[in-house]
């Protein structure tokens, strides 16, 4: 649980400085921290599995918003198509448990 905490900690702050580093227009070293923050997230050894899906697409969202500023119109969008997924999948897995 520890390591989870430390990762999701960490990828939280990487998306904060990719949104601090868009706005200084720094945009290549925003794509470079959000890119970090996606990969953190993706290695969360977490119990809670809705919760790592949630921070995966959170990350995801920021990567495909720094994706678009750097003019990678492509790569924003399979980033925010694999967002969508990963709440879909979430969603579903709700409405089956509650089912």
């Amino acid at each position: 649980m520890k390591n989870y905490l430390c990762n999701e900690s960490t990828a939280k702050s990487y998306t904060s400085i990719a949104y601090r580093l868009v706005q200084e227009e720094r945009r290549h070293e925003a794509l470079t921290a959000a890119n970090q923050s996606v990969f953190l997230a993706k290695n969360v050894q977490c119990k809670e599995y809705e919760i790592f899906q949630r921070q995966c697409a959170q990350a995801l969202i920021s990567l495909s918003d720094t994706q678009s500023n750097v003019g990678l119109k492509e790569e924003a969008l399979l980033s925010i198509q694999e967002a969508i997924e990963i709440h879909r999948k979430v969603i579903e897995n709700n409405s089956a448990a509650a089912g």
